[in-house]
């Protein structure tokens, strides 16, 4: 289950539910609620938050066994289907976040000549 990953990622880190919350900027109740498996997509932000700090993103969505990664969010999100991550997005944070980052990542798409591809 990847809630379960998500708390061992926390606690590896040696965090509480609090302390991700508040640097993920959202509740510890939805961390804990992520972390149960009660949501069916983990939030953009609690993911980003674990990454930014040291996981590794493929760890979290259960493609690899190595916990510790190097590597931003940003750089996974290039390697993602656009419409994939604009549906994660649209379901884990608020629209005006949600428009903020789909514009920030259309320009990463420009940037990288990945518009197309």
């Amino acid at each position: 289950m990847i809630g379960e990953r998500y708390k061992k990622a926390r606690k590896f880190l040696g965090l509480t539910l609090k302390q991700v919350g508040k640097g993920a900027g959202i509740s510890h109740a939805a961390i804990g609620n992520a972390e149960r498996g009660d949501n069916p997509l983990p939030n953009y932000l609690h993911t980003k938050y674990l990454v930014e700090n040291g996981i590794n993103y493929y760890y979290l969505i259960g493609e690899s066994e190595e916990m510790q990664g190097t590597i931003k969010l940003t750089d996974y999100v290039l390697r993602e289907d656009y419409e994939d991550v604009k549906k994660q997005l649209s379901e884990s944070v608020p629209k005006e976040e949600y428009e903020r980052l789909k514009i920030k990542y259309e320009g990463l798409q420009e940037m990288f000549n990945l518009k197309d591809k």
